[in-house]
Protein backbone atom coordinates (compact mmCIF):
# COMPACT_ATOMS: atom_id res chain seq x y z
CA UNK A 1 0.00 0.00 0.00
CA UNK A 2 2.56 2.27 0.73
CA UNK A 3 4.76 2.01 -2.30
CA UNK A 4 1.30 2.13 -4.51
CA UNK A 5 0.44 5.83 -2.65
CA UNK A 6 4.14 6.63 -3.40
CA UNK A 7 3.55 5.99 -6.75
CA UNK A 8 0.68 7.93 -6.57
CA UNK A 9 1.38 11.02 -5.25
CA UNK A 10 5.08 11.42 -6.79
CA UNK A 11 7.98 13.16 -5.48
CA UNK A 12 7.07 17.18 -6.09
CA UNK A 13 4.74 17.50 -3.86
CA UNK A 14 7.52 16.04 -0.91
CA UNK A 15 10.01 18.25 -2.76
CA UNK A 16 8.24 21.57 -2.80
CA UNK A 17 7.24 21.02 1.03
CA UNK A 18 10.81 20.32 2.00
CA UNK A 19 11.65 23.40 -0.21
CA UNK A 20 9.32 25.93 1.30
CA UNK A 21 10.58 24.96 4.74
CA UNK A 22 14.22 25.39 3.50
CA UNK A 23 13.44 28.92 2.06
CA UNK A 24 11.26 29.94 5.27
CA UNK A 25 13.86 28.62 7.75
CA UNK A 26 17.05 30.24 6.15
CA UNK A 27 14.75 33.50 6.04
CA UNK A 28 14.14 33.44 9.85
CA UNK A 29 17.98 33.08 10.22
CA UNK A 30 18.53 36.62 9.22
CA UNK A 31 16.38 37.70 12.68
CA UNK A 32 19.42 36.90 14.12
CA UNK A 33 18.59 34.71 16.36
CA UNK A 34 21.16 33.57 18.82
CA UNK A 35 20.58 30.30 20.40
CA UNK A 36 19.37 27.01 18.44
CA UNK A 37 16.34 26.53 20.02
CA UNK A 38 14.83 30.26 19.36
CA UNK A 39 15.64 29.51 15.84
CA UNK A 40 13.59 26.58 15.74
CA UNK A 41 10.87 27.66 17.75
CA UNK A 42 10.58 31.09 15.76
CA UNK A 43 9.49 28.45 13.06
CA UNK A 44 7.15 25.73 15.03
CA UNK A 45 5.35 28.52 16.34
CA UNK A 46 4.88 30.79 13.46
CA UNK A 47 1.33 31.02 12.10
CA UNK A 48 2.19 32.32 8.55
CA UNK A 49 4.62 29.63 7.56
CA UNK A 50 2.33 26.58 8.59
CA UNK A 51 -1.05 28.28 7.29
CA UNK A 52 0.32 29.82 4.03
CA UNK A 53 3.12 27.63 3.39
CA UNK A 54 2.63 24.04 5.09
CA UNK A 55 -0.98 23.41 5.22
CA UNK A 56 -1.92 23.50 1.03
CA UNK A 57 0.82 21.40 0.51
CA UNK A 58 0.15 18.61 3.08
CA UNK A 59 -3.81 18.95 1.99
CA UNK A 60 -2.78 18.86 -1.87
CA UNK A 61 -0.31 15.91 -0.62
CA UNK A 62 -2.95 14.05 1.04
CA UNK A 63 -5.83 15.12 -1.27
CA UNK A 64 -4.19 13.39 -3.98
CA UNK A 65 -4.65 9.73 -2.62
CA UNK A 66 -8.09 10.82 -1.12
CA UNK A 67 -10.86 8.45 -3.63
CA UNK A 68 -10.93 4.75 -2.96
CA UNK A 69 -9.16 2.32 -5.29
CA UNK A 70 -11.13 -0.16 -7.00
CA UNK A 71 -13.09 -2.88 -5.65
CA UNK A 72 -10.50 -4.99 -6.69
CA UNK A 73 -8.04 -3.43 -4.89
CA UNK A 74 -10.11 -3.30 -1.81
CA UNK A 75 -11.55 -6.88 -1.61
CA UNK A 76 -7.68 -7.92 -1.35
CA UNK A 77 -8.00 -6.73 2.72
CA UNK A 78 -11.16 -8.63 3.32
CA UNK A 79 -13.20 -6.06 4.76
CA UNK A 80 -13.20 -2.08 3.66
CA UNK A 81 -12.05 -1.53 7.49
CA UNK A 82 -9.08 -3.30 6.97
CA UNK A 83 -8.46 -1.53 3.62
CA UNK A 84 -9.20 2.21 5.24
CA UNK A 85 -6.83 1.48 8.37
CA UNK A 86 -3.86 0.36 6.09
CA UNK A 87 -4.44 3.20 3.39
CA UNK A 88 -4.15 5.47 6.43
CA UNK A 89 -1.51 3.69 8.47
CA UNK A 90 0.58 4.27 5.15
CA UNK A 91 -0.21 7.71 4.34
CA UNK A 92 0.66 8.16 7.66
CA UNK A 93 3.88 7.14 7.42
CA UNK A 94 4.59 9.30 4.21
CA UNK A 95 3.55 12.39 6.24
CA UNK A 96 6.09 11.30 9.20
CA UNK A 97 8.47 11.01 6.43
CA UNK A 98 7.76 14.57 5.13
CA UNK A 99 7.60 15.96 9.05
CA UNK A 100 11.00 13.92 9.35
CA UNK A 101 12.64 16.06 6.75
CA UNK A 102 10.93 19.56 7.44
CA UNK A 103 12.54 18.82 11.13
CA UNK A 104 15.72 18.05 9.80
CA UNK A 105 15.47 20.92 7.36
CA UNK A 106 14.99 23.76 10.03
CA UNK A 107 18.11 22.14 12.23
CA UNK A 108 20.21 21.99 9.23
CA UNK A 109 19.08 26.00 8.53
CA UNK A 110 19.72 26.41 12.17
CA UNK A 111 23.37 24.94 12.30
CA UNK A 112 26.27 27.44 13.72
CA UNK A 113 23.38 28.64 16.65
CA UNK A 114 24.12 28.29 20.35
CA UNK A 115 22.52 25.22 21.83
CA UNK A 116 21.38 26.23 25.12
CA UNK A 117 20.33 22.49 27.44
CA UNK A 118 17.87 23.62 29.55
CA UNK A 119 16.03 27.23 30.26
CA UNK A 120 15.02 29.97 28.02
CA UNK A 121 17.39 32.60 25.55
CA UNK A 122 16.72 35.82 25.63
CA UNK A 123 15.06 35.93 22.43
CA UNK A 124 16.97 38.79 21.08
CA UNK A 125 16.60 39.50 17.43
CA UNK A 126 12.89 37.51 17.08
CA UNK A 127 10.00 40.15 17.09
CA UNK A 128 7.90 36.63 16.80
CA UNK A 129 9.48 35.37 19.95
CA UNK A 130 9.26 38.28 21.96
CA UNK A 131 5.70 38.80 21.54
CA UNK A 132 4.68 34.93 22.46
CA UNK A 133 7.24 35.02 25.35
CA UNK A 134 5.09 34.80 27.99
CA UNK A 135 2.91 32.06 26.95
CA UNK A 136 6.12 29.71 26.12
CA UNK A 137 7.77 30.45 29.28
CA UNK A 138 4.24 29.96 31.12
CA UNK A 139 3.24 26.64 29.38
CA UNK A 140 6.77 24.83 29.23
CA UNK A 141 9.66 24.82 31.71
CA UNK A 142 12.13 25.59 29.06
CA UNK A 143 12.90 26.21 24.96
CA UNK A 144 13.71 22.32 23.97
CA UNK A 145 10.57 21.46 26.06
CA UNK A 146 8.44 23.60 23.88
CA UNK A 147 10.21 22.51 20.72
CA UNK A 148 10.00 18.71 21.29
CA UNK A 149 6.03 19.48 22.15
CA UNK A 150 5.41 21.50 19.36
CA UNK A 151 6.84 19.35 17.01
CA UNK A 152 5.32 16.12 18.05
CA UNK A 153 1.79 17.80 18.18
CA UNK A 154 2.65 18.70 14.35
CA UNK A 155 3.15 14.99 13.67
CA UNK A 156 -0.04 13.71 15.12
CA UNK A 157 -1.77 17.25 13.26
CA UNK A 158 -0.75 15.38 10.19
CA UNK A 159 -1.88 12.19 10.90
CA UNK A 160 -5.31 13.36 12.02
CA UNK A 161 -4.91 15.64 8.05
CA UNK A 162 -4.46 12.46 6.30
CA UNK A 163 -7.52 10.65 8.10
CA UNK A 164 -9.62 13.39 7.60
CA UNK A 165 -8.97 13.27 3.34
CA UNK A 166 -9.24 9.97 3.46
CA UNK A 167 -12.28 10.43 5.40
CA UNK A 168 -14.01 12.70 2.93
CA UNK A 169 -12.84 11.08 0.40
CA UNK A 170 -14.81 8.27 0.92
CA UNK A 171 -18.09 10.06 1.88
CA UNK A 172 -18.21 12.36 -0.59
CA UNK A 173 -17.39 12.17 -3.97
CA UNK A 174 -13.58 13.70 -4.83
CA UNK A 175 -14.98 16.86 -6.50
CA UNK A 176 -17.07 18.03 -3.26
CA UNK A 177 -14.96 16.60 -0.36
CA UNK A 178 -11.78 19.04 -2.23
CA UNK A 179 -14.87 21.94 -1.80
CA UNK A 180 -15.23 20.43 2.09
CA UNK A 181 -11.01 20.78 2.39
CA UNK A 182 -11.16 24.00 0.43
CA UNK A 183 -13.32 25.33 2.88
CA UNK A 184 -11.81 24.49 6.29
CA UNK A 185 -8.64 25.98 4.98
CA UNK A 186 -10.64 29.17 4.22
CA UNK A 187 -11.98 29.34 7.11
CA UNK A 188 -8.64 28.69 8.55
CA UNK A 189 -7.44 31.85 6.97
CA UNK A 190 -10.15 33.61 8.19
CA UNK A 191 -9.29 33.07 11.52
CA UNK A 192 -5.71 34.57 12.06
CA UNK A 193 -7.84 37.58 9.26
CA UNK A 194 -10.40 38.71 11.20
CA UNK A 195 -10.59 40.02 14.17
CA UNK A 196 -14.27 38.84 14.74
CA UNK A 197 -13.29 35.52 14.60
CA UNK A 198 -11.43 35.57 18.09
CA UNK A 199 -14.81 36.81 19.83
CA UNK A 200 -17.94 34.40 20.67
CA UNK A 201 -18.73 32.12 19.19
CA UNK A 202 -16.59 31.87 16.54
CA UNK A 203 -13.51 31.36 19.06
CA UNK A 204 -14.94 28.25 19.62
CA UNK A 205 -14.80 27.16 16.24
CA UNK A 206 -11.90 24.33 15.76
CA UNK A 207 -10.22 24.10 12.30
CA UNK A 208 -7.14 22.17 10.78
CA UNK A 209 -5.06 24.78 12.08
CA UNK A 210 -5.83 23.85 15.85
CA UNK A 211 -4.28 20.07 14.78
CA UNK A 212 -0.80 21.15 13.49
CA UNK A 213 0.03 24.57 15.44
CA UNK A 214 -0.11 24.47 19.09
CA UNK A 215 0.18 27.96 19.70
CA UNK A 216 -3.57 28.23 18.66
CA UNK A 217 -4.10 26.05 21.48
CA UNK A 218 -2.20 28.04 24.33
CA UNK A 219 -4.29 31.20 24.06
CA UNK A 220 -6.48 30.43 26.30
CA UNK A 221 -7.25 27.50 29.06
CA UNK A 222 -9.88 26.18 27.51
CA UNK A 223 -9.05 25.95 23.85
CA UNK A 224 -6.87 23.15 23.88
CA UNK A 225 -9.31 20.58 26.05
CA UNK A 226 -12.52 21.56 23.62
CA UNK A 227 -9.21 20.60 20.63
CA UNK A 228 -9.60 17.65 22.31
CA UNK A 229 -12.87 16.94 22.65
CA UNK A 230 -13.19 18.08 18.48
CA UNK A 231 -10.98 15.71 18.01
CA UNK A 232 -11.80 12.88 20.02
CA UNK A 233 -15.59 13.34 18.82
CA UNK A 234 -13.92 13.38 15.17
CA UNK A 235 -12.32 9.94 15.20
CA UNK A 236 -14.94 8.10 16.95
CA UNK A 237 -17.00 9.30 14.03
CA UNK A 238 -14.50 7.71 11.30
CA UNK A 239 -14.26 4.64 14.18
CA UNK A 240 -17.98 3.93 13.90
CA UNK A 241 -18.43 4.43 10.57
CA UNK A 242 -16.03 2.59 8.89
CA UNK A 243 -16.94 -0.27 11.33
CA UNK A 244 -20.79 -0.38 10.70
CA UNK A 245 -19.58 -0.53 7.63
CA UNK A 246 -21.90 2.47 6.15
CA UNK A 247 -20.90 2.54 2.69
CA UNK A 248 -19.67 0.34 0.16
CA UNK A 249 -16.17 0.45 -0.97
CA UNK A 250 -18.00 0.16 -4.68
CA UNK A 251 -20.12 2.64 -4.84
CA UNK A 252 -19.72 6.27 -4.60
CA UNK A 253 -23.04 7.17 -2.74
CA UNK A 254 -23.57 6.30 0.62
CA UNK A 255 -25.96 3.11 0.97
CA UNK A 256 -27.80 2.45 4.36
CA UNK A 257 -29.21 -1.12 5.22
CA UNK A 258 -31.90 -2.33 7.60
CA UNK A 259 -35.21 -1.02 9.42
CA UNK A 260 -32.86 1.23 11.35
CA UNK A 261 -31.50 2.93 8.60
CA UNK A 262 -34.92 4.01 6.96
CA UNK A 263 -36.53 4.53 9.96
CA UNK A 264 -33.42 7.03 10.64
CA UNK A 265 -33.80 8.47 7.04
CA UNK A 266 -37.37 9.03 8.24
CA UNK A 267 -37.45 10.98 11.61
CA UNK A 268 -33.63 12.56 10.67
CA UNK A 269 -34.66 14.85 8.15
CA UNK A 270 -33.76 18.35 7.63
CA UNK A 271 -37.41 19.53 8.36
CA UNK A 272 -37.37 17.89 11.19
CA UNK A 273 -34.31 19.63 12.29
CA UNK A 274 -35.41 22.61 11.29
CA UNK A 275 -38.07 21.97 13.84
CA UNK A 276 -35.50 21.56 16.71
CA UNK A 277 -33.19 24.08 16.36
CA UNK A 278 -36.24 26.45 16.23
CA UNK A 279 -37.69 25.20 19.35
CA UNK A 280 -34.40 25.42 20.73
CA UNK A 281 -33.64 29.22 19.88
CA UNK A 282 -37.64 30.28 21.18
CA UNK A 283 -36.72 28.32 24.36
CA UNK A 284 -32.90 29.91 24.78
CA UNK A 285 -34.40 33.29 23.45
CA UNK A 286 -37.56 33.67 25.84
CA UNK A 287 -34.72 32.88 28.59
CA UNK A 288 -32.29 34.90 28.08
CA UNK A 289 -34.87 37.80 27.08
CA UNK A 290 -36.91 37.35 30.45
CA UNK A 291 -33.77 37.20 32.73
CA UNK A 292 -31.12 39.39 31.14
CA UNK A 293 -27.49 38.23 31.36
CA UNK A 294 -26.90 35.88 33.92
CA UNK A 295 -24.55 36.21 36.62
CA UNK A 296 -22.28 33.09 36.23
CA UNK A 297 -22.91 29.45 34.87
CA UNK A 298 -24.89 28.05 37.27
CA UNK A 299 -27.61 30.47 37.23
CA UNK A 300 -28.04 30.21 32.95
CA UNK A 301 -28.66 26.31 33.61
CA UNK A 302 -30.74 26.82 36.33
CA UNK A 303 -33.02 29.30 34.53
CA UNK A 304 -33.23 27.12 31.02
CA UNK A 305 -34.14 23.93 32.67
CA UNK A 306 -36.38 25.37 35.70
CA UNK A 307 -39.19 24.04 34.14
CA UNK A 308 -42.43 23.94 36.15
CA UNK A 309 -42.83 23.64 40.01
CA UNK A 310 -45.73 21.61 41.94
CA UNK A 311 -48.50 23.26 43.90
CA UNK A 312 -49.05 26.50 42.00
CA UNK A 313 -49.67 27.21 37.77
CA UNK A 314 -47.41 29.88 36.07
CA UNK A 315 -48.96 29.81 32.73
CA UNK A 316 -45.01 30.70 30.87
CA UNK A 317 -43.44 28.32 33.16
CA UNK A 318 -45.75 25.59 31.94
CA UNK A 319 -45.54 26.74 28.19
CA UNK A 320 -42.04 26.44 28.32
CA UNK A 321 -42.17 23.21 29.91
CA UNK A 322 -44.17 22.03 26.60
CA UNK A 323 -41.70 24.08 24.70
CA UNK A 324 -38.34 22.14 25.76
CA UNK A 325 -40.09 19.00 26.76
CA UNK A 326 -43.01 17.59 24.81
CA UNK A 327 -42.53 19.55 21.25
CA UNK A 328 -39.27 18.40 20.24
CA UNK A 329 -40.92 14.78 20.64
CA UNK A 330 -43.81 15.88 18.16
CA UNK A 331 -41.78 14.73 14.95
CA UNK A 332 -41.34 11.65 16.82
CA UNK A 333 -45.24 10.89 17.01
CA UNK A 334 -45.20 11.94 13.05
CA UNK A 335 -42.81 9.34 12.20
CA UNK A 336 -44.69 6.44 14.41
CA UNK A 337 -47.62 7.38 12.28
CA UNK A 338 -45.50 7.03 9.22
CA UNK A 339 -43.92 4.12 10.27
CA UNK A 340 -46.80 2.19 11.78
CA UNK A 341 -49.36 2.60 8.55
CA UNK A 342 -50.19 0.22 5.91
CA UNK A 343 -46.61 0.20 4.28
CA UNK A 344 -45.21 -1.30 7.45
CA UNK A 345 -47.46 -4.80 6.33
CA UNK A 346 -44.38 -4.89 3.53
CA UNK A 347 -41.88 -3.85 5.71
CA UNK A 348 -42.65 -6.80 7.69
CA UNK A 349 -42.57 -9.13 5.44
CA UNK A 350 -39.40 -8.29 4.80
CA UNK A 351 -38.62 -8.23 8.12
CA UNK A 352 -39.83 -11.58 9.29
CA UNK A 353 -39.84 -10.93 12.88
CA UNK A 354 -42.18 -8.28 14.74
CA UNK A 355 -39.37 -7.29 17.27
CA UNK A 356 -37.21 -6.53 14.30
CA UNK A 357 -39.76 -3.67 13.39
CA UNK A 358 -40.63 -2.77 17.21
CA UNK A 359 -36.65 -3.14 18.52
CA UNK A 360 -35.94 -0.32 15.46
CA UNK A 361 -38.44 2.30 16.39
CA UNK A 362 -37.37 2.22 19.81
CA UNK A 363 -33.74 2.85 19.26
CA UNK A 364 -34.51 5.24 16.55
CA UNK A 365 -37.08 7.43 18.56
CA UNK A 366 -34.47 6.97 21.18
CA UNK A 367 -31.20 8.66 19.20
CA UNK A 368 -33.66 11.43 18.02
CA UNK A 369 -34.21 12.22 22.16
CA UNK A 370 -30.33 11.68 22.62
CA UNK A 371 -30.14 14.47 20.01
CA UNK A 372 -32.65 17.06 21.52
CA UNK A 373 -30.47 16.69 24.90
CA UNK A 374 -27.43 16.72 23.05
CA UNK A 375 -28.31 19.69 21.27
CA UNK A 376 -29.88 21.24 25.06
CA UNK A 377 -26.58 20.42 26.32
CA UNK A 378 -24.56 22.67 23.39
CA UNK A 379 -27.56 25.32 24.69
CA UNK A 380 -26.40 25.21 28.19
CA UNK A 381 -22.84 25.44 27.78
CA UNK A 382 -22.09 27.40 24.63
CA UNK A 383 -23.49 30.63 26.27
CA UNK A 384 -21.30 29.98 29.50
CA UNK A 385 -18.25 29.63 27.23
CA UNK A 386 -19.26 33.12 25.58
CA UNK A 387 -19.89 34.56 28.83
CA UNK A 388 -16.46 33.43 29.87
CA UNK A 389 -18.06 32.00 33.00
CA UNK A 390 -16.90 28.67 34.93
CA UNK A 391 -19.07 25.65 33.85
CA UNK A 392 -20.95 23.70 36.33
CA UNK A 393 -20.36 20.51 34.78
CA UNK A 394 -22.09 18.15 37.69
CA UNK A 395 -25.58 20.34 37.33
CA UNK A 396 -24.80 20.40 33.77
CA UNK A 397 -24.77 16.47 33.37
CA UNK A 398 -26.93 15.95 35.97
CA UNK A 399 -30.02 18.08 34.52
CA UNK A 400 -29.36 16.89 30.51
CA UNK A 401 -29.46 13.12 32.29
CA UNK A 402 -32.89 13.73 34.23
CA UNK A 403 -34.08 15.39 30.75
CA UNK A 404 -33.29 12.46 28.80
CA UNK A 405 -35.45 9.99 31.21
CA UNK A 406 -38.20 12.65 31.88
CA UNK A 407 -38.44 12.82 27.43
CA UNK A 408 -37.99 8.90 27.09
CA UNK A 409 -40.99 8.03 29.80
CA UNK A 410 -42.82 10.86 27.58
CA UNK A 411 -42.08 8.71 24.90
CA UNK A 412 -42.74 5.70 26.11
CA UNK A 413 -46.45 6.87 27.16
CA UNK A 414 -47.08 8.49 23.77
CA UNK A 415 -45.54 4.68 22.75
CA UNK A 416 -48.17 2.69 24.71
CA UNK A 417 -50.96 5.22 23.21
CA UNK A 418 -50.13 3.97 20.04
CA UNK A 419 -50.19 0.84 20.73
CA UNK A 420 -53.50 0.46 22.42
CA UNK A 421 -55.61 2.63 19.66
CA UNK A 422 -52.95 3.43 16.87
CA UNK A 423 -53.30 7.03 17.35
CA UNK A 424 -50.35 8.96 19.05
CA UNK A 425 -52.40 11.95 19.57
CA UNK A 426 -53.97 10.56 22.54
CA UNK A 427 -50.54 10.09 23.97
CA UNK A 428 -49.79 13.69 23.33
CA UNK A 429 -53.05 14.80 25.10
CA UNK A 430 -52.40 12.75 28.10
CA UNK A 431 -49.49 14.00 28.25
CA UNK A 432 -49.97 17.51 28.53
CA UNK A 433 -52.97 16.32 31.02
CA UNK A 434 -50.37 14.96 33.35
CA UNK A 435 -48.24 17.78 33.15
CA UNK A 436 -51.26 20.10 34.63
CA UNK A 437 -51.22 17.28 37.41
CA UNK A 438 -48.63 20.01 38.54
CA UNK A 439 -51.23 21.92 40.11
CA UNK A 440 -51.12 19.56 42.88
CA UNK A 441 -48.45 19.54 46.03
CA UNK A 442 -46.99 16.77 45.06
CA UNK A 443 -43.49 16.62 44.11
CA UNK A 444 -43.00 12.71 43.12
CA UNK A 445 -45.10 13.03 40.32
CA UNK A 446 -42.36 11.64 36.71
CA UNK A 447 -44.62 13.68 34.17
CA UNK A 448 -41.88 16.89 34.10
CA UNK A 449 -39.62 15.43 36.50
CA UNK A 450 -36.53 16.85 35.31
CA UNK A 451 -37.67 20.77 36.20
CA UNK A 452 -34.95 22.02 38.40
CA UNK A 453 -37.36 24.26 40.16
CA UNK A 454 -38.77 20.39 41.75
CA UNK A 455 -35.15 19.39 42.81
CA UNK A 456 -33.48 19.80 45.35
CA UNK A 457 -30.86 21.96 44.54
CA UNK A 458 -29.02 25.32 45.68
CA UNK A 459 -31.23 28.43 43.94
CA UNK A 460 -34.21 26.54 42.98
CA UNK A 461 -36.27 25.89 46.38
CA UNK A 462 -36.92 22.30 45.37
CA UNK A 463 -37.72 19.38 47.48
CA UNK A 464 -37.00 16.16 45.33
CA UNK A 465 -33.73 14.57 45.84
CA UNK A 466 -31.86 14.19 42.39
CA UNK A 467 -31.39 10.69 42.79
CA UNK A 468 -34.62 9.82 44.24
CA UNK A 469 -35.93 11.51 41.46
CA UNK A 470 -32.96 9.46 39.20
CA UNK A 471 -34.34 6.12 40.07
CA UNK A 472 -38.26 7.04 39.83
CA UNK A 473 -37.74 7.59 36.06
CA UNK A 474 -35.42 4.58 35.53
CA UNK A 475 -38.20 2.51 37.06
CA UNK A 476 -40.90 4.32 35.24
CA UNK A 477 -38.95 3.76 32.07
CA UNK A 478 -38.34 0.01 32.49
CA UNK A 479 -42.14 -0.80 33.46
CA UNK A 480 -43.16 1.19 30.67
CA UNK A 481 -40.66 -0.56 28.21
CA UNK A 482 -40.97 -3.96 30.02
CA UNK A 483 -44.79 -3.66 28.88
CA UNK A 484 -43.82 -2.84 24.83
CA UNK A 485 -41.38 -4.91 24.76
CA UNK A 486 -43.47 -8.10 25.17
CA UNK A 487 -46.98 -7.26 24.00
CA UNK A 488 -46.28 -3.94 21.72
CA UNK A 489 -45.43 -5.84 18.68
CA UNK A 490 -48.49 -7.49 19.20
CA UNK A 491 -50.30 -4.95 19.35
CA UNK A 492 -49.08 -2.55 16.73
CA UNK A 493 -48.73 -5.65 13.77
CA UNK A 494 -50.51 -8.55 15.04
CA UNK A 495 -53.19 -8.30 12.33
CA UNK A 496 -50.36 -8.58 9.36
CA UNK A 497 -49.82 -12.06 9.05
CA UNK A 498 -45.94 -13.61 7.30
CA UNK A 499 -45.84 -16.27 5.61
CA UNK A 500 -42.24 -17.88 5.38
Amino acid sequence: MTKRLCRQIGFGKPLLFWGFSLAFGLSRRTSMCSALSSHILSLLYNQYYFIFAILPILLFFCGSVMEDDPIIFVLRYGSYKHYFTSKWRSLGVLCSGLWLGQITILFVTGAGLSVIKQGWDNFSGSSLLKEIAPLLVKSFPGAWVAVFCAAVYMLMGYWLIALLTLWLGHFLQRQKAIKVLLALYILTILSIKLPIMSRPPFCYLTGINHWVLLLHNLTAGWRFPLTVIVTLLFVVTVICSIQGGWRSAAHHHRISKGLPAYYRHILFSASNFLVLAILLALLVGWVWCSGGVPIDGREWVIRLLAGHGTGYFYPLGFMALLLAELLPLWPVGRFLIQATSENSAFLMIRSKRRNNMLRSLLCVSAEWIACCCGSLLMAEVIPIFALNYAVPVELVLEATMLRFLDMGFQFLVIFLFLCLNRNPAFGFLVIVLLHLLSLLPIPWLPVGASSLLRLRIEGTGGTSLPVTTTVELVVCNLILLTWIWYYGARYLFGKVEVKR
